[in-house]
């Protein structure tokens, strides 16, 4: 939605019209572990309609990227990071967000890793575990005894005969 200003003299009649910059979701406050490849939508649209470009700003952490419209960085051990991003529209009205990333410990156990809640947003702070084989539960906190689903492997029969004598 544009904005006109009318100004009227007794000779002249002008119409101006504003082109009202991008809007940024409220969203500022992000999640990640670890060394996680972090992959955020930055959710940004016009009031025009018109296509929006987002871009880092000095300031950011100079490995992250911004390809289409959303940021890309691998999460480094620092507790938390911040970046500086800025919206463009088709006619250069310009706005800016500012947004932290904050590390969380992973909660997964014996070797499991955190992997993105595959029905929570990226960046939420929600993840599950994915085990290492021989380890189940929701943070691999139990161990598996593969020995009992095949008492025979490896020629070792564990079955308890009885003889008739």
């Amino acid at each position: 939605m544009s904005f006109a200003f009318v100004t009227m003299t007794p000779s002249h009649i002008s119409i101006s019209l504003v082109n009202l910059p991008p809007e940024f979701s409220s969203t500022t406050k992000y999640f990640a572990v670890l060394k996680e490849t972090l992959e955020l939508t930055i959710d940004v649209v016009d009031p025009e309609g018109m296509p929006v470009t987002v871009a880092i700003v000095d300031g950011s952490p100079s490995k992250a990227v911004v390809r289409d419209n959303a940021l890309i960085w691998n999460a480094t051990n620092d507790a938390t990071t911040q970046f500086f991003l800025k919206a463009t529209d088709a006619c250069q009205a310009t706005s800016y967000l500012n947004i932290t990333v904050s590390l969380v410990v992973c909660q997964c156990q014996n070797n499991g890793s955190c992997v993105p809640h595959p029905n929570k947003p990226r960046g939420s702070g929600f993840y599950e575990c994915q085990c290492v084989p021989g380890y189940t539960g929701d943070k691999c906190e139990t161990n598996i005894d593969e020995c009992q689903s095949y008492p025979c492997a490896r020629g070792n029969d564990t079955s308890i005969y009885q003889t008739k004598g």
